[in-house]
């Protein structure tokens, strides 16, 4: 027989009412529970939208223009008359904001340095000799209030006289006097060439650039009391025979994407700044200070179509065919690859080159190269025939290469080293 224990339960008949109203109340706490739940599904959708949108408004840019400001220079050459330390000068003039109305003076030696005599108001950054040649050499403060360098409506007229560094006095002059029309044009400077072991890639573009005539000037050289001849042009320009004495009134000095260890920028976009028409749609410019970002949108991600700095009244650009990605969205294994253009006045033509872009993991390689090389816009007869002669001028960009690796860690913090070489040494 079994045995139980306890009590049990009596079995009445229950209130219909009370049976409704059981029932509405869990309803109600059904209903109210699938309305807390619905909105924390919105709430945590709404959040990753808001995380996809912003990381959609993020691009990170590894490129830089830097622009050193200057008013006008002169280079005197006597390389086939050097002296013992030097075999050129270059005075440098700067009437702006930055450094004021100063000048200096760079020694380029024989040995491939450069001595950089200059006013005692200005203070030059040594690290940014490192483009010119093999380096600076030596960097002393000279009074240079007696010195002067103008262009007026007969050429050229300047003189300067200052000590060396062994106590040597300089001093060399240049005076034109010719009423021949001169023709100025725009070229980018070979100086490139010469740099060893380059911090960055030199642009220098010269407007209102000309040589100094042999007929009706008057060209001194003095060393430590020696005479010295300055070098001459082997062709003529504008049917004239020229020394290499030449001048340039309207410089502008860039450097493209200076070798740094550091962290990437970050330009991050609003609805307000997306594109010009406050879209994603369509190119848009991003106006920042000196430089604008040219952006392209694909499926709403940001690209970069190019860059291009400000100074004075020129511009110059670098632009990608097709745009440069966005490396937020790259996979980890992606590639891309396309085409590079440098560019600012017409007059100082173009510098054509590749890039391309891998991913391994957690890493970014991005390698440009100028292959293309210097590309001018000769607007005379002798300007094509010196081109074609001195090949330095359009080859020297093809012996630069670009490599920069980014650690990518987090969209915010992303680390990039970079550096330049040259591949013909």
């Amino acid at each position: 027989m079994l045995a139980t224990t306890g009590t049990l339960p009596a079995c009445t008949e229950a209130n219909p009412s009370e049976m409704e109203a059981s029932v509405a109340t869990d309803a109600s706490i059904g209903m109210e529970a699938a309305a807390k739940m619905d909105a924390a599904l919105k709430m945590n959708a709404s959040a990753e939208m808001d995380a996809r949108t912003e990381l959609e408004r993020i691009l990170p840019i590894p490129f830089r223009i830097h622009i050193e400001p200057m008013d006008r220079l002169l280079l005197v050459n006597f390389e086939d008359d050097p002296d013992s330390l030097y075999k050129g000068f270059e005075p440098q003039v700067f009437d702006n904001t930055v450094n004021g109305s100063r000048q200096l003076v760079i020694g380029w030696r024989i040995d491939g340095r450069v001595d950089v005599y200059h006013d005692h108001v200005l203070s030059p950054d040594s690290g940014g000799y490192d483009i010119a040649g093999k380096g600076l050499a030596n960097m002393v403060e000279r009074d240079l209030s007696g010195s002067r360098f103008i262009v007026d409506e007969f050429g050229v007229q300047a003189n300067y006289g200052f000590e060396d560094i062994h106590g040597r006095w300089i001093e060399f002059s240049v005076s034109e006097r010719s009423t021949r029309e001169r023709r100025p044009f725009g070229l980018l400077a070979p100086m490139g060439d010469a740099v060893e072991n380059p911090p960055a890639m030199p642009l220098i573009l010269l407007h209102e650039f000309y040589f100094v005539r042999q007929k009706d000037s008057d060209v001194s050289i003095r060393i430590g009391g020696r005479e010295h001849a300055t070098d001459k042009l082997p062709m003529p320009i504008d049917r004239s025979r020229m020394t290499f004495v030449r001048y340039c009134t309207d410089p502008l000095i860039a450097m493209l994407n200076p070798a740094m260890d550091g962290a990437v920028e970050m330009l991050r976009l609003n609805g307000d700044a997306t594109a010009q028409d406050g879209s994603l749609q369509g190119d848009g410019i991003i106006d920042s200070g000196d430089i604008d970002y040219l952006l392209q949108f694909v499926d709403g991600v940001p690209v970069l179509g190019g860059l291009q700095r400000r100074s004075g009244k020129h511009m110059l650009k670098l632009t990608f065919d097709p745009p440069f990605p966005n490396l937020v969205h790259l996979m980890a294994d992606a590639k891309a690859e396309g085409s590079f253009t440098i560019a600012g006045d017409p007059s100082t033509g173009s510098v054509y080159g590749h890039y391309s872009v891998n991913t391994t993991g957690e890493f970014t390689e991005i390698v440009l190269v100028p292959s293309g090389g210097w590309s001018p816009a000769p607007d005379r007869f002798s300007l094509r025939l010196l081109y074609r002669i001195a090949g330095v001028f359009r080859e020297w960009p093809e012996t630069y290469s670009w490599t920069a690796t980014i650690a990518r860690d987090q969209a915010e913090q992303w680390h990039m080293q970079s550096r330049w070489e040259r591949t013909d040494r």
